[in-house]
């Protein structure tokens, strides 16, 4: 006994039919993103990051030393030998530094050298001085709008220590005079991304260093009383570093 479909049921399958003759000539909604989305995650992709992790670097400094560095004043030992180490003026000098230590997204720290060489004069007579600095440094990055340069600001802590050539005397031998202290850096710096691990670091920075221990012919190294040596000055670099 044949079976009659009703009408609704025929309309269905009508409406099916269409449907499927619609998908037969193409006009489905395709499943892949416009052609202007799929650029904008393609590029979202490709967005340059530096990289992060331990790195190592070096460069070129130009620092000074000021204060009481001006060639008017002396230490005298209180002790036998009149021992007397004179404070010359000190001009800008030149140097080198190394650094390592760790980068973040938004900071970084590092153990850094630095020796520079200066010329200085005292009572006419130009000798030379080396300064050493031994310094804890830490940075915190700053929004830019170009990811290949990281602007920071940067603060530490320092061990100076200065050698200066035939500054000592006791009235019969010359010798250098030696010293030691303590100090503080504030500054600005920027590293430079060429690629994602090299970068061209440059800082410019004040520190504040004082000198409070003292060493010259034929002494140990002994406490200078009546205050500090004030050494504070500028230092500024140029160098490159590797970020592993």
């Amino acid at each position: 006994m044949a079976r009659r479909r009703s009408p609704c049921v025929l309309a269905r399958l009508a409406i099916t039919g269409g449907l499927l003759a619609l998908g037969a000539t193409g006009c489905v909604v395709p499943l892949d993103p416009p052609a202007d989305q799929a650029g904008g995650a393609g590029a979202a992709a490709g967005t340059f990051a530096p990289a992060t992790g331990p790195f190592v670097g070096g460069g070129v400094i130009y620092t000074s030393l000021e204060g009481d560095f001006d060639g008017d004043s002396s230490l005298v030992s209180s002790g036998p030998g009149n021992v007397q180490i004179n404070i010359p003026d000190i001009d800008y000098g030149f140097g080198g530094r190394i650094a390592g230590g760790y980068r973040w997204k938004q900071a970084a720290v590092e153990l850094a050298i630095q020796n520079s060489r200066h010329d200085d004069s005292f009572g006419g007579v130009n000798n030379t001085a080396i300064y050493t600095s031994y310094d804890l440094n830490g940075y915190f990055y700053l929004p830019f709008p170009d990811p290949h340069v990281k602007p920071a600001i940067m603060g530490g802590f320092a061990l100076p220590y200065l050698t200066l050539d035939h500054a000592s005397n006791d009235g019969t031998f010359t010798a250098d005079g030696r010293l030691y202290g303590y100090g503080f850096n504030l500054g600005g710096a920027a590293d430079i991304y060429v690629m994602k691990n090299l970068s061209i670091d440059a800082r410019a920075y004040y520190h504040w260093t004082r000198f409070d221990t003292a060493a010259g012919v034929g002494t140990g190294y002994h406490e200078i009383h009546g205050g500090d040596l004030n050494g504070d000055g500028w230092t500024f670099g140029l160098g490159a570093s590797w970020t592993f």
